[in-house]
């Protein structure tokens, strides 16, 4: 993808993806390095790194590349892969929004017995409320008695 050979890059690719294969003008020149790589079944993640020419935008994207195993051989799965890639200038915003998600589970988490007394004690004020409605329709329209 790099060198902008697409006919190489699908014969790479999974069957399913080959048609989301089109040429990434953002990517052309620039160079590539893969790390980790951890396989589980039939599945394979690679580390992948690609250092852009462009040093206009962000000089470094990493992510995963998503293999598959077909037909006994180690292709692209170019959707997951793209989805991976997708997600990466986005992921310091996911990360402090999932940070600020835990923190407004942990303050709930300890403003609950607060909230829960609350409600109880509102239960039991209505409970009182309508004792009293009651009582007072019973005074203003007694009931005949035969």
């Amino acid at each position: 993808m790099t060198n902008g050979n697409l006919e190489s890059a699908k014969k790479h690719t999974s069957l399913e993806t080959q048609y989301l294969v089109t040429k990434q003008e953002n990517i052309m020149g620039a160079s590539l390095e893969t790390g980790v790589i951890v396989i589980d079944g039939l599945t394979a993640k690679v580390a992948t790194f690609i250092t852009l020419k462009n040093p206009e935008s962000n000089n470094l994207l990493s992510f995963d590349t998503v293999l598959l195993k077909e037909n006994d051989l180690w292709k692209v799965d170019y959707r997951q892969t793209l989805n991976n890639l997708s997600v990466q200038p986005f992921g310091e915003v996911i990360n402090s929004l999932r940070a600020i998600g835990d923190v407004i589970n942990k303050k709930l988490e300890q403003q609950m017995p607060l909230i829960e007394n609350q409600i109880k004690s509102f239960s039991n004020q209505l409970i009182r409320q309508l004792d009293e409605f009651r009582h007072q329709l019973e005074k203003t329209n007694p009931t005949e008695k035969p």
